[in-house]
């Protein structure tokens, strides 16, 4: 199958866009699986880095996929409009608390399979530390929605801009 072919649903203005907000997150995971790591090492238990890391970028991800790439998916249920393509407010807020929370779980069974054990064992023995983990992971997730919205909107407004000021020389012309 074709590089082309596979983002064929996605509007060609918006796929390098996508890219680069996968590659913000991605950049921001790191950090996070080293903090994991380093918080873990901390409390005396035995974790390894690539664990940390399996789990940043498993929940990242597909955190990233159920909140941003589903608005594409569905921009029709979600009244999403070129050339933004940001869901009006209550369809945003329901994608989102659809989304961070079915990407954590998704996140954390795949991070629980490589690691071999089960983070939801956590939620019996250490409550207070499992709702840090879920409440850090919302409270990231909805500080990275805040910013590609702010982001998405800066620069649909400076395309209007650009075109305002081409259609004000057109008529000078």
């Amino acid at each position: 199958m074709k590089f082309k072919s596979l983002f064929a649903w996605l509007p060609t203005n918006q796929r390098q866009r996508l890219l680069q907000r996968l590659l913000i997150v991605w950049a921001v995971s790191l950090p996070i699986a080293v903090a994991t790591w380093m918080g873990h090492a901390s409390d005396g238990l035995s974790h390894r880095l690539d664990v940390s890391l399996v789990y940043a970028y498993a929940i990242s991800t597909f955190i990233w996929l159920f909140t941003d790439v589903s608005r594409f998916v569905f921009k029709r249920l979600l009244r999403v409009q070129a050339p933004h393509y940001w869901p009006p407010v209550l369809p945003a807020t329901l994608m989102l608390m659809v989304g961070v929370p079915a990407g954590y779980v998704l996140g954390t069974l795949v991070g629980d399979a490589y690691a071999g054990w089960s983070t939801w064992d956590l939620w019996r023995l250490n409550t207070n530390r499992f709702a840090g983990m879920a409440v850090s992971a919302i409270a990231i997730s909805a500080a990275f929605v805040a910013f590609f919205y702010q982001r998405g909107k800066a620069e649909s407004l400076a395309n209007q801009v650009t075109q305002a000021q081409l259609m004000l020389l057109q008529s000078q012309l």
